[in-house]
């Protein structure tokens, strides 16, 4: 049985030895049309954008961020609310000192806001008259009756030390240092408290004034010590 043949240009089945179709007459020995169809062409993905790797990026150079350019002009600094001194005083005297207490004192060594008040409690041994004509009496008795004038200065007895109230206050002054200051004997005129303003007049010893006379221009008093 022949193998059938298909025609290459009419596309018929020829069973037929003959070497031209029967059906078209055109040889059948032409080369035979591929069946296999053709693949679609394959379409070229596009380039992929480079990204920097962190290598990549150790060794290329900084790139600089533009800064915007402005001119700001300064603000001047307001405080929100005033200085307030301790104890609600005015930071000024409240009254002038008296004309009479600058005639007799002359400028005040001391002047400012009270901001700390303490009183301290001391004993000390204080001297009598008795113990300074008994001190006489051994000293004149000594060249003669040297046993009676050691028993005379000696021998009186020891009285026991009384209690003294020392009053300090440390001071504020104008340039905002903070000065102390010491009262030694009793309190008879005005008084020193928080927040008064005070003109003082003293000695100072070992960096603290001891006062010798004050005036407290808050309530417009002299601070009288009783000596």
């Amino acid at each position: 049985m022949l193998k059938p043949r298909t025609c290459p240009h009419c596309g018929r089945k020829n069973f037929t030895d003959n070497p031209l179709c029967s059906f078209c007459e055109k040889p059948l020995d032409s080369a035979q049309p591929s069946t296999t169809p053709t693949p679609p062409p394959i379409k070229t993905p596009p380039p992929i954008a480079r990204t920097t790797s962190t290598e990549d990026d150790a060794h290329s150079p900084p790139v600089p961020v533009p800064v915007p350019s402005y001119t700001r002009s300064p603000v001047p600094y307001t405080p929100t609310t005033p200085f307030a001194p301790v104890g609600g005083a005015t930071a000024y005297p409240a009254s002038p000192l008296p004309s009479d207490l600058l005639a007799r004192y002359s400028t005040p060594d001391l002047e400012g806001e009270v901001i700390d008040t303490r009183d301290i409690s001391v004993r000390e041994q204080k001297t009598g008259t008795g113990d300074i004509i008994r001190i006489l009496v051994g000293c004149l008795a000594l060249p003669f009756q040297p046993i009676v004038a050691l028993l005379t200065l000696f021998g009186g007895g020891s009285k026991p030390k009384e209690a003294k109230t020392i009053a300090t206050f440390r001071v504020r002054r104008a340039d905002g240092m903070v000065s102390q200051a010491r009262i030694e004997h009793d309190i008879v005129g005005a008084t020193v408290d928080v927040g008064d303003y005070v003109s003082v007049w003293g000695r100072e010893r070992k960096g603290v004034l001891a006062v010798e006379h004050a005036y407290n221009h808050t309530v417009g008093g002299e601070v009288i010590l009783k000596r």
